[in-house]
C-alpha cells in the first residue's frame, strides 16, 4: 500500500492563502477548491467531513448540523435545521425541550455512532483518525467556552491544543499506518475571534503559522515515506451577512489528484482509496 496523509486545515481560506502568499502550500504540485454544496442551506464543518470520509452527503451519512440532541426524538425533529427558516428558532425550540419533563434535552458532539456508512478509517486497516470531525468523540473539545475567560486566554488554550496534535501527528507518522487523518480548528477559531472584529494581522499570522506547520508536516512526510499528503480545509472566511462561512475551500497535494477539474468534497473519498491501493495491495471491500 501507498501511504496517505490528509491534514485539515478548518476554515482555511484559498484567497487568503493566496494574499498571504503561503509558499508551502502555493507550491504543492496541485492547488485548488472545491465544491462543498452538499443540500443543506449553510456550510457546517461536521456535515462537510462526514461527507469527505463517507464520500456520502448527509442523506448517506446522516450528520446535520454542528451537534446533536442526545435524544433521539429530538434528533429527527433537529435533522430540519438544514432549512435556514427552522435555524431562526433554534434557541426558542431549546428553551421548550429543557422544560418538557422526563425529556433529555442534552446537546453532544457527532462521532463515529452517528455514521450510518462506513468511513475510509474502516476500510483501510492500517488508518489512523486524530481530531477528525464527526468521527472522533474524544477529541471534540469545546474551544467557544474559553471565551468565557477572555479572547486571549482561549487563544492560548487553542496554541495548546493545536501543539499536542502536532505532536500527536509526528508520533503517529512514526508508526505503521498507511493512512492518517488529522484536524487543526485553529484558522477557524482565530477567523471568529479576530477577523470578524477586524483583528486581521492576527489572521494573517496564523495563516503563516499554519504555512510553516505545513513546512513541517512535509518535511516529516518525506522521512516517514508518505507519498502522497494532503492539506484541505471545508470552507473559508466566515460569512457574517448569512451567519456562517463562505465557499473559498482549498486543497493541496505534492500528487496529480483532480487535475484541472473541480473536485466535490465527496470525491476524496475515493480517490483517496485509489491512492492508497496504488502500493500494489487490494483494499478488503473496494473495488475501482
Amino acid at each position: 500500500m501507498s501511504k496517505v496523509l490528509v491534514v485539515t486545515f478548518d476554515g482555511m481560506d484559498k484567497d487568503l492563502i493566496r494574499d498571504y502568499n503561503c509558499e508551502n502550500l502555493l507550491g504543492m504540485e496541485e492547488f485548488g477548491t472545491i465544491d462543498n454544496s452538499t443540500g443543506i442551506s449553510t456550510i457546517i464543518t461536521n456535515e462537510l467531513w462526514a461527507s469527505f470520509i463517507t464520500g456520502k452527503t448527509w442523506k448517506g451519512h446522516g450528520i446535520i448540523s454542528k451537534n446533536r440532541p442526545e435524544s433521539d426524538f429530538l434528533f429527527e425533529i433537529e435533522k430540519l435545521n438544514r432549512y435556514k427558516f427552522f435555524r431562526k428558532f433554534m434557541g426558542i425550540r431549546r428553551s421548550i425541550y429543557d422544560n418538557i419533563p422526563f425529556l433529555n434535552s442534552s446537546i453532544r458532539a457527532y462521532d463515529k455512532r452517528d455514521l450510518k456508512s462506513d468511513t475510509l478509517f474502516e476500510k483501510v486497516p492500517s488508518s489512523k483518525a486524530i481530531d477528525v470531525r464527526s468521527y472522533n468523540l474524544i477529541y471534540n473539545v469545546d474551544m467557544m467556552s474559553g471565551l468565557k475567560k477572555g479572547v486571549s486566554a482561549a487563544t492560548k488554550e487553542l496554541e495548546r491544543f493545536t501543539e499536542y496534535k502536532k505532536k500527536e501527528l509526528f508520533q503517529a507518522m512514526g508508526e505503521e499506518y498507511s493512512f492518517i487523518m488529522t484536524h487543526f480548528h485553529k484558522p477557524d477559531h482565530i477567523h471568529h475571534w479576530y477577523w470578524e472584529v477586524g483583528k486581521n494581522e492576527k489572521v494573517e499570522k496564523t495563516y503563516h503559522e499554519m504555512d510553516e506547520l505545513a513546512g513541517e508536516i512535509m518535511d516529516k512526510a518525506e522521512q516517514n515515506e508518505f507519498e502522497k499528503v494532503i492539506f484541505i480545509s471545508d470552507h473559508g472566511l466566515p460569512d457574517m451577512q448569512k451567519g456562517a462561512h463562505n465557499e473559498n475551500a482549498f486543497y493541496a497535494c505534492n500528487h496529480e489528484l483532480f487535475g484541472d477539474e473541480k473536485p466535490h468534497i465527496t470525491d476524496f473519498h475515493d480517490r483517496i482509496l485509489e491512492l492508497i491501493s496504488q502500493g500494489g495491495d487490494e483494499i478488503e471491500g473496494v473495488d475501482f
